[in-house]
């Protein structure tokens, strides 16, 4: 990335203990350093992109940054970083949590759903286990019809360890190049 400096501009600062991992900018100073237009918080109607359709707005998005927005999965394409793993807080119990009967897949979905299952297997995103392998946690699934019945979708309810789960802090990049300094 290309940095030139610019300007010097003088931005207050607040230091507070509160404030971890994180930076708090006023919209003014965000004007001076020219990350927000002058107008800000008006809208600047030129600016504002007329829509005829959100389908085509959606395929345009989708065209546009395909490493983000993309309707299947691959083996391939993953976020980067390790393969994902659940931790339990420490201080609190949990006690493994097993379903044992399995739910019924609705005729009316069984083709697709099988179909389904087998994309994701060949994909790497489920696995099998073997009559003699054990998994800590067992959560039952289920299939649910896609928006204009587009076909069938895999959804698995973990609300009952929800509480448990030590949740990772990811921070996001910045854009700004003054950071990168």
């Amino acid at each position: 990335m290309d940095v030139r400096p610019g300007p010097l501009i003088v931005v207050e600062a607040l230091i507070s203990r509160d404030l971890t991992d994180e930076d708090l900018v006023s919209w003014h100073d965000l004007i001076r350093l020219g990350n927000l237009s002058s107008t800000f918080p008006a809208v600047d109607a030129a600016q504002v992109r007329k829509v005829e359709s959100v389908d085509g707005l959606r395929e345009e998005l989708v065209g546009n940054f395909p490493d983000v927005l993309c309707d299947f999965l691959s083996k391939d394409i993953r976020v980067k970083g390790d393969l994902m793993s659940i931790h339990f807080k420490e201080e609190v119990y949990f006690s493994p949590f097993w379903i044992i009967r399995c739910r019924q897949v609705p005729l009316h979905m069984k083709d697709e759903a099988d179909a389904l299952f087998a994309e994701l297997e060949q994909k790497g995103v489920l696995g099998r286990l073997e009559c003699d392998e054990t998994t800590e946690n067992l959560f039952r699934g289920q299939f649910v019809s896609k928006p204009g019945g587009k076909g069938v979708r895999l959804v698995t309810d973990y609300m009952q360890i929800n509480p448990y789960i030590e949740r990772p802090v990811h921070r996001l990049l910045s854009s700004s190049p003054a950071e990168e300094l």
